[in-house]
């Protein structure tokens, strides 16, 4: 199966995910004002919504073809020539032993993913009028197309719920799962651990919000041009590091500016965009500065803030660097939850006036340049839905 970007409608691509849209901010903003019984109904209308628009697209990224043929054969040996991570092998071989037919499994994929972050926010369910649609706009164009990385974050998810409600025993299971579908999610769960182990003092935001911007003002990403090189002398010391090898053995491309999305497209451009600028700067930084203030009386909520942080300061370094940016999605899905905190937390805002700046930058950064400018558009690999192949 090749994508092709010819396939399906642009009209109907769009009218759900607009739909989609839609019903995440109805739903959530009825979860914030229902008592738990009456917004039992509005969580389930979400993630069913949710599992079916997501999940019945057809050719919906790059790697597609590829999880369908998992699903289909019920094993990863035939398409990358090695076994992969223990738990993906056992889900796709069951899969395929009840002989379901594939695009089951990205609805399953979707619903999962949905379920365990709004799940996730059940304890601070006054912020999901905005994180909910906020999440599917910031990372559902990734969750489509990497399924067994976004598995594994729904475990990441749940486990981050049990966390905070205190319930230590089902956190490691969460975190066992999530690291037996997919290797690399042991470094958010070390990260998880690390913050635990080693509390940094909580205080003044603008200390963060003067390194995001340092970093933002020196970084170069040829610096990272000479870690392909570094990748490649210590997987001679580790040996064969399973569906990852390919990455490694390819590292001088898929890990360095080669590889960045505007490269490929094409789309690459010099000099600086000012206004595009100004604005991502503005946004990130009230997130990171409000998004602090928001989480800084609850405990719980300190992994929260610094999920998000980490995932901006990665998105700076790494960029658009197609395996790099896997970082970067490991923890970004902490950001919408983040926004969402600091909207309905009023005493963030020292100003009232900062509020409408903050929400200003954030609504044009993220929705405007990241959702509705691509409206009518379409995607490298079509706009398809499983009645269109």
């Amino acid at each position: 199966m090749d994508f092709t970007s010819s396939i399906g409608s642009p009209t109907v691509l769009w009218t759900f995910r607009i739909l989609l849209v839609i019903i995440l901010a109805y739903s959530g903003y009825m979860m914030s004002v229902k008592d738990q019984k009456q917004s039992k109904f509005f969580f389930w209308f979400a993630v069913i919504s949710f599992a079916l628009i997501e999940g019945l697209r057809w050719m919906r990224g790059p790697d597609y073809s590829n999880y369908y043929d998992y699903f289909e054969t019920g094993t990863t040996i035939a398409i990358t020539n090695k076994a992969t991570e223990p738990l993906f092998v056992l889900w796709i071989g069951l899969f395929n032993y009840l002989n379901l037919y594939p695009p089951i499994g990205f609805i399953i994929h979707s619903g999962l993913l949905i379920f365990s972050f709004a799940l996730m926010m059940k304890n601070y369910n006054k912020a999901m009028s905005l994180a909910l649609p906020l999440f599917f706009i910031i990372l559902g164009s990734s969750a489509e197309n990497i399924v067994r990385q976004y598995t594994a974050t729904s475990f990441l998810m749940l486990a981050y719920y049990f966390y905070s409600c205190n319930k230590n025993y089902q956190v490691y299971i969460c975190f066992l799962i999530a690291v037996l579908f997919h290797y690399s999610s042991l470094f958010v769960v070390l990260l998880f651990f690390l913050l635990q182990w080693k509390r940094i003092p909580f205080k003044y935001p603008i200390v963060y919000v003067a390194l995001y911007l340092f970093l933002y003002a020196t970084w170069d990403p040829s610096w990272l041009d000479g870690f392909s090189t570094w990748v490649q002398g210590a997987s001679i010391i580790i040996g064969d590091v399973g569906s990852f090898q390919k990455y490694v053995d390819d590292s001088d491309f898929w890990m360095t500016s080669e590889s960045s999305f505007s490269a490929i497209q094409g789309t690459a451009y010099s000099g600086t965009r000012i206004v595009f600028t100004t604005i991502k700067l503005v946004a990130n930084s009230s997130i990171i500065y409000y998004g602090f203030r928001a989480c800084k009386a609850d405990a719980k909520l300190h992994v929260v803030f610094y999920f998000t942080f980490l995932a901006l300061i990665l998105l700076v370094m790494f960029g658009d660097i197609l395996i790099l940016f896997r970082f970067v999605l490991w923890l970004n899905w902490m950001l919408p939850f983040t926004v969402g905190l600091i909207w309905y937390k009023k005493d963030v805002f020292k100003f009232p006036a900062m509020k409408y700046v903050a929400f200003g930058a954030i609504f044009l950064h993220y929705v405007y340049y990241g959702f509705i400018y691509y409206i009518g558009s379409t995607p490298l690999t079509g706009c398809g839905f499983i009645w269109d192949k």
